[in-house]
């Protein structure tokens, strides 16, 4: 009896001990973990080096207090911060905070070993973490790039839609986060109008009554949207075709934008691939070879975008007859899924741009890839892909979540941040197979700050999204017009409100948008969107035949909800057609599926407002200019003021159309 007494207790001990050893390595899984994502640096005039280091939370815990207290590179000598430890506060599951350095005594070119310490709070507790990466500095780029070059075949649908399959509308999408930017020196080489920027209620559609602006459009699509909607537009007047796009499904109409009484569902018409259907579709119209231009963008890993193409009159006889090519993730040699798209056209080339990496999944920067028109057009069965990406270049690492140039006849422009007061411009001429790219210097902008909250005490600018953290989001070429020897390009993006490191005078998250000249690819003057009762972000430009350079850009403010807005740059003032009554907040999971929370045990919650809008010519002459924006509303407010209450709340879109009101 003892016998078996002894056995069945050490039985009994093992089992203790095995879910002991389950229950602390399930809470050790769970634990912050502290590490380095991808570094930014720039080389400063007196050639010391800015490194901007990101420190990074891949736990499922919130890790408090994070201090670093030591940092080296190499045999440099650190010259900022000052003294240390340096408080990061709090980083939750997920999220990075930067610590921003300076050091000298650092050989360009150079390989240098980035080690960082230091101690966070988790549970009561302290704990050491302990970091390194490998960082590559590198000197002015080398010419030429050599560019890669593929094929994609070209295919056509049935042009009779199937059965639908399920969309991943990934609802907590969130785009791979790039090197952050680095601090530059104190610059101010521009004098900037001192004008603030005021949101008005668009008139109603029709005569413009004296007033500078004519809103011809104001179509409510009565559709809801992905979270968020990521809109699009794109117009072919002469044919009273307009298409706009909102992640999941591509609205239709045929009288000029009056209605869209036509939702398609890609799923129906295209093939499935990878892993679905699931955001950031981009449309344009280009009228030299009149065709619309869809992009799709499909989840998992590996991924794709879709190229499909098609001409308003044929989309007119059978809206499901589309052409199409494909760019894969391994045709364009990144080593983690394709993100953020966009299609811009020339005289000679469609150009498509996503965020990618180098083919090891280590650099996160720009591809840039463009397409003959003549092999779209073509009786040819493929389309030739040539592209620059991280492989052929790092310096399109800065580029990261920056968009093409949409309006320019002869060459694509992009840009990227060398730091917060130098931009790295981008020209790819289309009779060139070369990249040229230049560092012009802009007025220093804060890039820490961009707390902005809403009547109900939310953030609703998000900072870890692409606008947020440097993207350059809007892009566009105004071409010389009458005597004038050169064009401007015009690169518009988010920056910070002032904090306690950096003063320029902007007490709300407001947009800069600097000019450069499209020729020697110089900055010539800067412009900001700003007011202080406002902050102002997601912006996007368009240029008409006339020189007129449109604008949309989403505002909010303490009492003001996040609302898009559309106008003319340099009214000082653009137009909303409606407001969101309150924001969009959700709780963040993370990976395993439980749900983030800071290290008060409070949920970590998530804002879905933004990422990406379109600004498109439109109109007799091209002078108008469309898109499609949204506001976020109660869908009956005498029924429910809580979203997560029956019939909670929808996106309100609405197709757009202005111009001046002597056009």
């Amino acid at each position: 009896m003892k016998k078996v007494l002894g056995v069945i207790l050490l039985v009994l001990v093992i089992v203790l001990l095995l879910l002991l050893y389950k229950c602390n390595k399930k809470a050790s899984s769970g634990a912050p973990k502290l590490g380095l994502s991808q570094v930014g640096y720039s080389v400063w005039s007196d050639g010391s080096l800015a490194v901007a280091i990101p420190i990074v939370n891949s736990g499922n815990r919130a890790a408090a207090g994070v201090t670093v207290s030591s940092v080296t590179l190499g045999s440099g000598t650190l010259i900022a911060p000052v003294s240390l430890p340096a408080t990061l506060g709090e980083i939750v599951s997920g999220r990075r905070a930067v610590l921003q350095t300076r050091f000298a005594s650092l050989a360009v070119p150079g390989v240098y070993t980035l080690a960082v310490s230091g101690d966070y709070t988790d549970g009561g507790s302290t704990h050491p973490f302990t970091a390194s990466a490998s960082l590559t500095v590198n000197g002015p780029p080398k010419f030429p790039i050599s560019p890669t070059t593929t094929v994609s075949p070209k295919h056509q649908t049935s042009g009779i839609p199937t059965k639908p399959s399920p969309i991943n509308r990934q609802d907590q999408e969130n785009n791979p986060i790039g090197p952050p930017v680095p601090q530059g020196q104190v610059l101010s080489p521009f004098t900037i109008n001192p004008t603030h920027t005021a949101p008005a209620h668009a008139p109603s559609p029709g005569p413009g009554g004296g007033m500078s602006v004519t809103f011809v459009r104001d179509t409510a699509t009565g559709q809801s949207a992905g979270v968020p909607p990521d809109p699009s537009t794109a117009v072919a007047t002469g044919a009273g075709v307009a298409l706009t796009t909102a992640n999941t499904y591509l609205l239709f109409s045929q009288n000029d934008g009056q209605q869209f009484p036509t939702v398609l569902d890609p799923t129906t018409i295209f093939p499935q691939s990878d892993g679905g259907v699931c955001c950031d579709g981009v449309v344009i119209y280009d009228q030299s070879v009149d065709l619309f231009f869809w992009m799709l963008q499909y989840s998992g890993s590996p991924n794709r975008l879709r190229v499909a193409y098609a001409h308003p009159a044929d989309l007119k006889t059978n809206i499901n007859a589309w052409s199409w090519f494909d760019l894969t993730q391994g045709q364009l040699n990144s080593g983690t899924p394709l993100d953020y798209p966009d299609i811009a056209v020339t005289g000679t080339y469609l150009y498509a741009s996503v965020d990618g990496t180098d083919s090891k999944g280590n650099n996160g920067g720009l591809i840039v890839a463009r397409m003959p028109l003549s092999d779209i057009t073509g009786s040819g069965t493929s389309v030739n892909v040539t592209e620059f990406s991280p492989n052929e270049s790092t310096e399109q690492d800065k580029a990261w979540a920056s968009r093409l140039t949409q309006g320019s006849a002869d060459a694509m422009y992009w840009a990227g941040h060398v730091d917060t007061s130098h931009l790295e411009v981008f020209q790819w001429a289309d009779n060139s197979n070369n990249l040229d790219i230049h560092v012009t210097q802009e007025n220093t902008y804060c890039n820490t700050d961009f707390t902005t909250l809403a009547p109900d005490g939310q953030q609703w600018l998000d900072n870890t999204r692409p606008a947020g953290t440097g993207g350059i989001i809007a892009a566009t070429r105004q071409s010389a017009l009458g005597k004038a020897a050169h064009g401007k390009v015009w690169f518009g993006w988010d920056a910070a409100r002032d904090d306690a490191s950096c003063t320029q005078g902007r007490p709300q998250p407001y947009v800069k948008i600097v000019q450069v000249d499209d020729s020697t690819l110089d900055s010539v003057g800067e412009y900001d969107i700003w007011n202080t009762p406002y902050a102002f972000g997601y912006p996007s430009l368009g240029t008409a035949p006339n020189g007129d350079v449109g604008v949309a850009v989403s505002f909010g403010g303490p009492s003001d909800y996040s609302s898009t807005t559309v106008g003319y740059l340099g009214d000082y003032v653009v137009y909303y057609v409606q407001t969101s009554d309150i924001t969009l907040t959700f709780q963040l999971t993370n990976k395993d599926g439980t749900p983030k929370v800071d290290s008060q045990g409070n949920p970590v919650l998530g804002t879905r407002y933004g990422d990406m809008f379109a600004v498109r010519d439109s109109g007799p002459r091209n002078t108008y200019f469309s898109s499609l924006g949204y506001a976020y509303k109660f869908v009956d407010a005498t029924k429910s003021t809580n979203c997560s209450v029956t019939p909670g709340c929808a996106y309100s879109l609405h197709y757009e159309q202005w111009g001046r009101g002597n056009q």
